[in-house]
Formats: C-alpha cells, sequence, structure tokens
C-alpha cells in the first residue's frame, strides 16, 4: 500500500479470531466476485485472482472445522498463513484500484464494496466540483460528491431524466456526498445540487448527465 494513497484499505487481520476470519474473508470473496469495480477496464485481481483466495478460505474453514486436536492446530497453521498473507496482497490491490484517477472520488466506495473498511487514517477525496458515477454492484443507484463547503451548509440533491423539464428533490442535508437509488437503468439523468449556506445565499452546481447503468 502506498503511502501517498488518499484511500486506504484496513483489514485488521491480526485482531480478528479465526471464525471472524473465515467469514470476513468469504464475504470478500463474495462481494468481489462480479463487481464491476474490479473487471476491465480496471486491472484484475492477479496475485492472488479471487479463485485462489477463495481455495484459501476453504482451507482454512476445513482446517476450523476438524477434531479439536494436534492435527487441527498445524492444519490451522498451514490454512491461516498463506491466507493472511494473500489477503494482504488483495486489500493493496483493492486499495491501488480506488487511487486510479478514474475512481479516486468515490474510492471509499470501491473498498466498501469488495467488504472491506476504509481506514481511518485515509485522507479522503475532495472534490472541487459536482461528480457522479455509476455504482458498481448496485444497479440504478448512481454515487455523487460535491465540493465540501462550509460547516452547516445545506445540499439539495436534485435529478431528472434528460429532456424533462422539472426537477425532481432526493434529499438535503449537510453532506457532501449522497447516493441516488432506484433510477431506470440504460436511461440518462441529469444531476445537480442547490447549496444553502448559512448567511443565506444560494448557489447552483453545475448540471451533470450520466447514462444509468
Amino acid at each position: 500500500m502506498s503511502a501517498n494513497n488518499i484511500w486506504k484499505v484496513a483489514l485488521k487481520i491480526k485482531s480478528k479470531t479465526l471464525s471472524q476470519l473465515i467469514t470476513d474473508s468469504g464475504s470478500t470473496v463474495t462481494a468481489m466476485t462480479g463487481n464491476a469495480n474490479f473487471l476491465a477496464p480496471n486491472p484484475l485481481p492477479s496475485n492472488p485472482t479471487l479463485a485462489e483466495f477463495g481455495v484459501l478460505v476453504v482451507a482454512l474453514d476445513t482446517a476450523y472445522k476438524l477434531p479439536k486436536g494436534s492435527q487441527r492446530t498445524i492444519a490451522i497453521r498451514n490454512a491461516q498463513i498463506p491466507l493472511e498473507l494473500k489477503w494482504t496482497l488483495l486489500g493493496n490491490y483493492v486499495e491501488n484500484v480506488a487511487n486510479l484517477p478514474d475512481n479516486v472520488a468515490f474510492g471509499d466506495a470501491v473498498i466498501a464494496s469488495a467488504g472491506m473498511e476504509v481506514a481511518k487514517k485515509s485522507n479522503g477525496f475532495k472534490a472541487e466540483a459536482l461528480m457522479v458515477k455509476n455504482h458498481a454492484s448496485d444497479p440504478g443507484s448512481v454515487l455523487a460528491r460535491d465540493k465540501r463547503y462550509a460547516s452547516n451548509t445545506v445540499y439539495v440533491w436534485r435529478f431528472r431524466k434528460k429532456g424533462e423539464v422539472n426537477w425532481n428533490m432526493a434529499w438535503c442535508g449537510t453532506a457532501a456526498k449522497f447516493t441516488f437509488e432506484n433510477l431506470q437503468s440504460v436511461a440518462t439523468y441529469q444531476f445537480q445540487v442547490e447549496h444553502f449556506f448559512v448567511d443565506g445565499t444560494t448557489t447552483f452546481s453545475q448540471i451533470l448527465e450520466l447514462p444509468v447503468l
């Protein structure tokens, strides 16, 4: 993992029990399988591949279920060490994908989509204007992030299908990011944010268009 990455992965492997290792690593395999964030044009996981990592998860689970005794202890050790090593490498891969230029605005969502946690020491991405992107693992949803203004600024998140006149309000709040949900797939939408500042003034973001997947 690079010290310069904006978004960082927190696997917390050493603090997990064996049961948690098996459950959480298995959840990562499930979350990443077929996930568009980890398919072309992004680089594919190769060291390990998801198939290879899945084999390691099964091996540890099998060892864990053996009857208690020296055979079980040895089997767990032989399965746990390679799983932890490869999970660390997989975390490095996810972190690198999250920080690619096309992904970094929503890198926290990329990491979460892999079933991994975002490290608290992450610097976070500071948008200079409204940005939108299709949610890789949730069809009909669009991730949006806007510039972070002063505290207590209210953001009104609006959308409409291209060609419509009236806007629909999706949400208002003080967070500078939002996920639009339940949009029609294979339709082009427009997105905009209205900002209400504490001094009573208002501004609008630019209007962005996006074909929803």
